[in-house]
């Protein structure tokens, strides 16, 4: 990133050191090319960008004591852009256990033309009882949902289907945190759809958006066909329709993905039920904007 978006950038980056480090000898070899409170540049060009990020502790800042904060930008970003939708979401996520993104899906399926979405297989997912929290985020969309044929969610599998082998091999382990919506908007980050990334951990986010002139094609989709094309094993140019393209995952003789099966794995017996806490608010955007507000926190 560069231009006026990256000074929210280089603000998160010195407020979260100074919060742990503190130390500045790295100032001494490698500055930082921003001052802390210089004012945000004037924009430069047709691309915009909104900065968000998730964190509850102590914070410090140039000329200020520490004082507590608490921010829950990366939550409205994701949960606003899903809900915007006009035609097709594309997400890659490593938990995919949210219940405030299970509703924002739900709430915007009926007038959209798919969500897809691709994971990394439960039976290697790094998550205390990923096959429960998965198949409950899914059965909230589908409860009573004539629409819910709509979400297709897949996993990268080793060697072609219908195989369908999950336990080993190459890029099965999908890490990223990121979307593609309406090949208008890109959101690329650290937070994934749980409790913890939206209310408690130190995370970010970046939504983009640019003024794309008649003719030429956005940054958005052009992110959005390279994936497809690695994970489908097909030119980025048969996938330039995002709403004609998707049955590919399906059908594609080339493809590395397989639909996933909630029901394919289950837990450990004494799998934790306290790994992913909520620490929900009533003016969080869950509550908000979705009105998902289970056990509440009162300040």
């Amino acid at each position: 990133m560069t231009g006026p978006a990256a000074l929210p950038l280089m603000r998160m980056f010195w407020r979260r050191w100074m919060a742990r480090s503190g130390s500045r000898a790295i100032d001494r070899t490698d500055p930082l090319r921003a001052q802390f409170y210089m004012p945000v540049p004037r924009p430069t060009g047709a691309q915009f960008a909104r900065v968000g990020e998730t964190f509850d502790g102590v914070l410090r800042e140039p000329g200020r004591a520490p004082f507590a904060s608490r921010v829950v930008a990366a939550q409205d970003i994701w949960l606003r852009s899903i809900l915007a939708a006009r035609s097709f979401i594309y997400i890659e996520e490593q938990y995919l256990i949210s219940d405030c993104a299970a509703e924002a899906i739900k709430a915007v399926l009926p007038r959209l033309d798919h969500v897809t979405i691709l994971i990394p297989p439960s039976e290697i997912t790094d998550l205390q009882g990923v096959w429960s929290r998965r198949k409950a985020f899914l059965d909230r969309i589908a409860r009573g949902n004539p629409h819910a044929g709509k979400l297709r969610v897949y996993t990268r599998v080793a060697g072609s289907p219908p195989a369908c082998r999950r336990d080993t091999g190459p890029h099965l382990y999908v890490h990223a945190k990121m979307a593609v919506i309406d090949d208008e908007l890109m959101l690329i980050g650290s937070a994934n759809m749980n409790n913890r990334s939206y209310e408690t951990d130190s995370e970010v986010v970046v939504a983009a958006w640019e003024d794309t002139p008649a003719g030429q094609v956005s940054r958005a989709r052009r992110l959005r066909m390279a994936l497809w094309s690695h994970h489908l094993g097909l030119s980025p140019a048969r996938l330039a329709d995002p709403v004609r393209s998707p049955a590919l995952w399906d059908s594609a003789p080339s493809r590395q993905v397989c639909r996933y099966d909630p029901t394919a794995g289950h837990d450990q017996p004494a799998w934790d039920r306290y790994v992913d806490p909520t620490d929900r608010r009533p003016d969080d955007p869950c509550c908000t904007l979705l009105r998902a507000c289970p056990n509440l926190v009162t300040a």
